[in-house]
């Protein structure tokens, strides 16, 4: 199946649950085939990320286990840091691209990859690593203030699940259509009704395994193999797993947000939802917005005739 097909699948109705799985499949085949520098880019990334939990959980468990104290403590701490800082560095780069490539996995279904607006994207990635940026500071700063500060940011991690499962569930509409942070929480809501389920069951199942694998590599950092090629080789193969569940991942919540907003607009064609750089077609209310019709230049005449 190719996209031009899948694009039409997903127009045509709303899809079964299950069907989302085979759907998301054919695109993620499709990215192995077409984008193999993304693959290639999304492997270092975790694998880069792996390596810097890895080292950071290594170092903390070193320190609990072995009651380390001066000197070298100082130094394992400060390492520890650094390596927290990476890590930190890197979820920044993976943000980056993870909003890429559901954009880029969108257009390639819309067949509208020559619409990629770059300077666009990367103005909207940027407001959204200040507002990540500012919420680890807050985070930081709470730390330093003992049991009450503990508490206060066990409530804001509580607080920004909920929020990102009650509110911001269809998050990638941020990364695919021209929408701001505040428009995005009405425009996840409506989006939400009656489509809670199908975006959070597909998600829960590779969540799980991808928090399976990912903890798996960790236990090997701790872990005394004898052989260092045989910890490495296991270690190579986890990575690829996580990078496939990951790629499969960024496809299937594509698939299901794609689905989701056609049948929205099929159902409220008089939206009031403004996307820039998006052009609508006057005179014809009832019209779907261009990004989710392939025949603008069709509609258009048609909307004239009505004039």
């Amino acid at each position: 199946m190719n996209l031009e097909n899948i694009h039409s699948k997903l127009a045509v109705k709303k899809l079964r649950i299950m069907e989302y799985f085979g759907v998301a499949f054919d695109v993620f085949r499709v990215i192995l085939k077409e984008n193999k520098l993304f693959v290639v880019f999304a492997f270092l990334i975790i694998g880069a990320r792996i390596i810097m939990s890895g080292l950071e959980y290594k170092y903390t468990i070193d320190i609990d286990y072995y009651n380390i104290s001066g000197e070298q403590f100082e130094i394992i701490a400060t390492l520890k840091k650094v390596f927290d800082a990476l890590n930190f560095v890197i979820f920044i780069i993976t943000v980056i691209f993870s909003g890429y490539f559901h954009r880029v996995i969108a257009l390639k279904i819309e067949n509208r990859e020559n619409e990629m607006d770059l300077k666009d994207f990367f103005l909207k990635m940027l407001n959204l690593i200040g507002l990540i940026v500012f919420g680890e500071v807050i985070l930081v700063i709470l730390g330093f203030l003992g049991m009450f500060g503990a508490i206060i940011a066990m409530f804001c991690i509580v607080m920004t699940l909920c929020l990102s499962v009650g509110i911001f569930l269809y998050f990638e509409a941020y990364y695919i259509r021209d929408i701001g942070l505040l428009d995005l929480a009405d425009y996840s809501l409506k989006l939400c009704d009656k489509n809670r389920f199908r975006k959070i069951f597909p998600t829960i199942v590779f969540e799980i395994g991808a928090i399976g694998v990912y903890y798996a590599i960790l236990q090997i950092f701790i872990t005394d193999v004898s052989v260092v090629s045989v910890k490495i080789l296991i270690s190579v193969v986890l990575v690829i797993i996580l990078t496939f569940i990951g790629i499969y991942t960024y496809a299937l919540n594509t698939v299901i947000f794609l689905n989701v907003e056609y049948d929205y607009f099929k159902n409220h064609k008089d939206s009031q939802f403004n996307f820039k750089n998006v052009d609508k077609i006057e005179g014809n209310p009832q019209v779907l917005n261009r990004f989710l019709s392939r025949n603008k230049d069709e509609n258009t005449s048609k909307s004239d005739e009505n004039k």
